[in-house]
């Protein structure tokens, strides 16, 4: 449900021309936000524009990507009664994960400080 609400709002968004909305954080500070450009990538991935999606914010099309993946894994596990995947990892394995996470995360900041370069 929460999925399909949020496909009505994008959609109803970009049907009606609303701007985006500008980026606060980049406003008070002059840097860019981890999400910065966010906005603009999911614009351009219901256009269909996966390079210019990425160009915009690498992390936010591949976190849509991988949401996608699941919400389609989901709805095989709800409606077509498959079975659910059940794994179970190691505290070293939490770790490892949690690291490439926060890597990836301060990647794309890295970028995104790059791309919008400061201004204050």
């Amino acid at each position: 449900m929460v999925v399909i609400s949020t496909l009505i709002v994008l959609i109803l968004w970009r049907g009606y021309g609303f701007i985006h909305p500008p980026c606060l954080f980049h406003r008070l500070t002059g840097w860019p936000c981890s999400t910065c450009g966010g906005t603009h990538a999911i614009s351009m991935l219901m256009e269909g524009k996966i390079a210019e999606a990425f160009f915009w914010n690498p992390l936010v099309v591949l976190t849509c990507g991988a949401g996608s993946l699941y919400v389609l894994y989901a709805s095989g596990v709800l409606f077509l009664r498959l079975p659910a995947l059940r794994m179970s990892f190691s505290q070293r394995q939490h770790t490892v994960f949690r690291t490439i996470l926060l890597s990836a995360a301060a990647l794309n900041w890295i970028y995104l400080i790059l791309k919008y370069p400061h201004r204050g």
